[in-house]
């Protein structure tokens, strides 16, 4: 290896204006490709997206799960969500509207758009900080500003619109069944007037009461879990992983309601009544009519939070960092072009020193590549 290296050094040094000559010319072409290639620009924004808790947490990771079941993105954590709705058709096609991209790109379909924007664009879902990265690479500074910035404003509109039909859609439901709950609390108070015997019912217990309360409230969660599952099921297929998990929830509210319901069987301490027949025949319509008011007055706070999401104007998805005009180009890269062409040019250099140091010793080589001119 020494020996070898040895030749190699005494080689070019034999023949070191010629090695030079081929180094310089490598780095002049390298120096021209680099001024011949048109510059890019990388303007970047970075999201911190909504979270479920806090003031209409909930509702958002409703909307969230009904977007992402209408763009394939069910699978994975929220802000994965949040990616795959950043490289959906929807967005490609607001910002072909907002930017006449069909025109800028030179392309004819929604679906070539998407494209494009897949080669010019890095979504990226920062685990560390919880971050979601847009990056968009064009050769225009401002054309790439307003594109990332667009990102972030097509997702807000998306989410809005979602969440607003959604909040309607809830609200309308809510409505229907607070309805529906007023008609079966005024026949349970008609009813129990025609016994006569309210004035015998004195309280509820403490116990009773709690159990009543948490009763409503899983009602009241079924009945979210149900009106959630009927939207999704016009986005998605039975076997979709979200509605399946969702079923399960139903399935354990009403496991829970059915043990709620059986808890007061056999007591004697839930009224404080008179033993007359005709007392003890109304404690479980008084129980029923107790448990309607609570779930009642359940939906109508949620009819609340309804109404408020609907008057919502926009989505809490903040913008930690907003897209500025670039001020350096991200290609060509000068030092990587200028370190690629500067190793080329010692290769061929080298390469040449050796070649010809053998083919001046090499008698038979030489007569080889005569043989071969002349066949040419």
């Amino acid at each position: 290896m020494g020996v070898l290296m040895w030749n190699i050094l005494i080689s070019v040094g034999e023949r070191k204006k010629s090695a030079f000559a081929i180094f310089v010319c490598s780095v002049i072409i390298g120096v021209m490709l680099l001024h011949s290639f048109p510059p890019e620009y990388t303007a970047k924004t970075v999201i911190l997206p909504p979270s479920r808790q806090g003031v209409g947490g909930q509702s958002m990771g409703r909307t969230l799960a009904l977007l992402a079941l209408s763009h394939d993105a069910s699978a994975g954590s929220e802000r994965e969500k949040y990616v795959a709705l950043l490289k959906s058709t929807s967005v490609a096609d607001m910002l072909d509207k907002r930017f006449d991209l069909t025109s800028k790109y030179k392309v004819a379909t929604v679906v070539d758009i998407k494209r494009v924007l897949a080669e010019k664009t890095s979504v990226i879902d920062d685990k560390k900080s919880g971050f979601v990265v847009v990056e968009v690479t064009d050769r225009s500074r401002k054309v790439a500003k307003d594109l990332a910035n667009g990102y972030v404003e097509a997702l807000r509109i998306m989410i809005g619109r979602m969440k607003l039909a959604e909040a309607k859609q809830r609200k309308i439901f809510y409505e229907s069944q607070i309805g529906i709950l007023n008609k079966k609390i005024a026949k349970l108070e008609n009813f129990l007037s025609g016994l006569g015997d309210r004035t015998g019912l004195v309280s509820i217990d403490g116990k009773m009461a709690e159990i009543i309360a948490s009763e409503a409230r899983a009602r009241a969660d079924l009945l979210d879990e149900e009106i959630t599952i009927k939207v999704m099921e016009a986005y998605a297929a039975d076997e979709n992983p979200e509605i399946i998990q969702m079923r399960a929830r139903s399935a354990a509210l009403r496991e829970e309601i059915k043990r709620l319901e059986g808890s007061d069987t056999g007591s004697a301490d839930m009224f404080a009544t008179s033993k007359s027949d005709r007392g003890v025949a109304t404690m479980s319509t008084y129980r029923e009519l107790k448990a309607d008011e609570a779930v009642l007055a359940e939906l109508r706070n949620r009819l609340a939070l309804a109404e408020i999401d609907e008057a919502r104007e926009s989505p809490p998805i903040q913008q930690i960092d907003i897209a500025t005009s670039p001020e350096k180009k991200t290609w060509p890269n000068c030092g990587v072009i200028l370190k690629m062409f500067s190793l080329l040019g010692v290769f061929c250099a080298v390469g040449y020193a050796v070649f010809a140091k053998e083919l001046e010793c090499n008698v038979a080589l030489r007569l080889k590549i005569f043989e071969l001119k002349k066949t040419w």
